[in-house]
């Protein structure tokens, strides 16, 4: 669930920091902890205090003063759940299940996709992958059954993710990859996301939506760009996706438009359900936002910050043809050896 079980991957921390929070932090503050606010970002993003306040996931901590007299102000913290290992496992199921006694069901934990919607998707999606020419194989791995997006959510794309063999953290760096195999999953190609240290896709996050191309022109696609002087991100995908179909939204953070060396990025799988609810996946992270008010918070909280230069860009993937050349290797077979 969103913000239980959280540890900043910098400062290997349990606090949370609010965006009225970093607001208040003097210019110092913010240049010593820059590493530790970018690792929550990542994650996270920045949440509200309003949203923290909601959440039964976090804790309150007020101000105290330690042994040795320095004063810690008031501020917030993860509740501990599980190891960090099962970390990634458990936010694929028990974000859409009821796991925890203490909370009451949620409207997305109620949801359940019928045994009939689940036939009737695989035939549909069976249909889509004639019509787009999908291959036989990817990476390895042989088409099978295709994966509802819950399905493919409970299985999740990157096992590695914060795992003891991630010490380096290239498994909290490759979204490009996740997205891909969250839409392969999807088609029946039973994969997981490849690592950031792989070269490709080290090369598909410069250039990212470049592992599909046009359907008709097979052309490299191109994105659209959601120019936020003119309208609100939040109500401008609501008002674009609609049930069944498959986006990528990416978004990055820069001073200058094509100067990726000084950018900070990031890319989310998004569906309509077919109860008509609008779902973001973080395939990275496992992090769910469901329905119109968690999905607006979420993209509010990362791109409609009016001290940054945001860059978001939408781009359905499910009626695209993939490109090899990147979908051969930025993703492996599920559970296939780590050591590269």
């Amino acid at each position: 669930m969103r913000f239980k079980n959280y540890k900043n991957s910098h400062s290997n921390d349990n606090r949370i920091y609010s965006k009225q929070e970093m607001l208040d932090l003097s210019i110092r503050e913010l240049k010593d902890r820059a590493d530790e606010f970018v690792a929550q970002y990542k994650v996270l993003g920045l949440p509200n205090e309003e949203e923290l306040k909601n959440s039964s996931n976090v804790i309150w901590i007020d101000e105290y003063t330690k042994d040795e007299g320095t004063k810690v102000k008031g501020h917030w913290r993860s509740k501990p759940g599980e190891s960090n290992s099962d970390a990634n496992n458990t936010a694929k199921s028990s974000q859409m299940d009821n796991t925890d006694d203490s909370e009451d069901l949620t409207e997305r934990q109620k949801y359940k996709e019928s045994e009939e919607y689940k036939k009737e998707y695989r035939e549909r999606e069976k249909q889509k992958s004639i019509e787009r020419k999908d291959p036989e194989e990817i990476a390895g791995v042989k088409r099978g059954e295709p994966k509802t997006f819950y399905e493919m959510m409970q299985q999740g794309v990157n096992p590695m993710y914060q795992s003891q063999e991630d010490s380096s953290g290239q498994y909290s760096t490759n979204c490009q990859s996740c997205n891909v195999a969250c839409e392969l999953l999807m088609r029946g190609y039973d994969v997981e996301a490849e690592s950031y240290e792989n070269p490709v896709t080290y090369e598909l996050a410069k250039i990212d939506n470049s592992a599909y191309l046009d359907s008709i022109t097979g052309k490299k696609c191109i994105p659209e760009e959601i120019n936020l002087q003119e309208v609100n991100c939040a109500k401008y995908i609501d008002e674009t996706i609609n049930v069944g179909e498959r986006y990528e939204f990416s978004y990055c953070i820069t001073p200058e438009k094509n100067n990726y060396s000084a950018t900070e990025a990031h890319t989310v799988f998004m569906t309509r359900m077919n109860n008509g609810k609008l779902l973001i996946y973080d395939g990275q992270n496992g992090e769910i936002a469901y329905d119109k008010t968690e999905t607006k918070s979420y993209i509010d909280s990362r791109v409609n910050d009016d001290n940054t230069v945001y860059f978001p860009r939408l781009l359905r993937v499910d009626d695209k043809k993939v490109n090899p050349y990147y979908t051969d290797k930025v993703v492996r077979a599920s559970g296939k050896s780590r050591k590269h």
